[in-house]
């Protein structure tokens, strides 16, 4: 029998920056990223943002792990770290490949031995899914990949960081089934992560089906989060432009659930939407702006879900598979 998994992650993990800034190397293909007046400050004012946002988490009970990042790399886009790992109820973490170069300096394996050693989570298979970015194809974890844990589907934007034989790997490696489409934005440009245009929570889901270019791929992906039982909250391009899509639902530690939205995406969606998505949880809206504006990117994308299991101490054990 199949096993049964919660969707929502009891626990979060996240960076605090320390060179977080407008990313050139990924500016071609994330057309949400916005070059800042002035970049000496732009650091400074994520890490209040970042600081408010784990207050806010914090604040409702949810768990949330706070890594440091590291001096000695200048990596402008390490505040969204769901693109180079997932982690899986089954004990598996998955690496993946990743287009911009400084982007794959983020990568940091240790991160699992310290989860071990200070959380008390059962240390991981890893997976080391790195190696495509030597044939320049790239698959950038939970942004190009939009779980369904519950019922193993993994739906999937085809794009330049999304390549659809790396969808089908992972997904055989996991044994979900994938639905995948193609969208853009309104000008017919990529639209870079699947993340960006749709949300999967425990009994609904918000996406941007105008996004999706073609015919079957839109069908596939409304039938199927309909099939799964999931109430469908449609947003226009507009809204998915202000991250309306790129939320997380996640449970604290009163077995709550709670979907974790900026402010911007808040104040954009309509009295129907937020009452239909106050019928499966609360809302949590925090501001970010400085993070979305010049990053490209927003809280669904700073949080890193943790599914491994807890054990009664430290159990640092290292372990790859490929």
């Amino acid at each position: 029998m199949t096993p049964s998994y919660d969707q929502a992650a009891s626990a979060v993990l996240v960076i605090r920056p320390k060179s977080f800034g407008f990313n050139q190397q990924t500016a071609k293909t994330n057309l949400f990223q916005n070059a800042a007046d002035n970049e000496k400050d732009i650091n400074r004012k994520a890490v209040n943002e970042f600081d408010n946002f784990v207050n806010l988490l914090r604040k409702y009970d949810v768990e949330v792990i706070v890594m440091e990042d590291r001096d000695h790399h200048i990596t402008p886009d390490s505040i969204f770290p769901n693109n180079w790992f997932s982690t899986h109820h089954d004990g598996t973490v998955i690496l993946y490949p990743m287009l911009a170069e400084n982007r794959r300096m983020e990568v940091r394996p240790e991160i699992f031995n310290l989860l071990s050693e200070r959380y008390y989570y059962q240390f991981p298979v890893i997976t080391d899914f790195t190696h495509p970015e030597k044939e320049n194809i790239f698959l950038e974890g939970t942004g190009s990949l939009v779980f369904d844990h519950t019922n193993k589907v993994a739906y999937a934007n085809i794009s330049s960081r999304t390549h659809l034989a790396l969808v089908e790997h992972v997904c055989r490696l996991l044994e979900y089934e994938p639905v995948t489409f193609y969208a853009t934005l309104k000008t017919g440009d990529e639209i870079y992560h699947t993340n960006v245009l749709l949300t999967v929570a425990t009994g609904f889901a918000v996406i941007c089906a105008e996004c999706i270019t073609n015919g079957k791929g839109k069908t596939s992906v409304l039938e199927k989060l309909s099939s799964t039982g999931h109430e469908i909250i449609p947003i226009t391009f507009e809204q998915m432009e202000k991250f309306a899509g790129n939320m997380l639902q996640v449970k604290n530690k009163n077995g709550e659930l709670l979907t974790v939205m900026s402010q911007t995406a808040f104040d954009c969606l309509n009295e129907d939407q937020l009452e239909t998505i106050l019928k499966h949880n609360r809302i949590l809206p925090v501001r970010v702006p400085t993070i979305e504006y010049v990053g490209g990117g927003s809280v669904r994308c700073m949080m890193a879900e943790i599914f491994l299991n807890k054990v009664d101490g430290p159990v640092p054990k290292l372990s790859e598979k490929s």
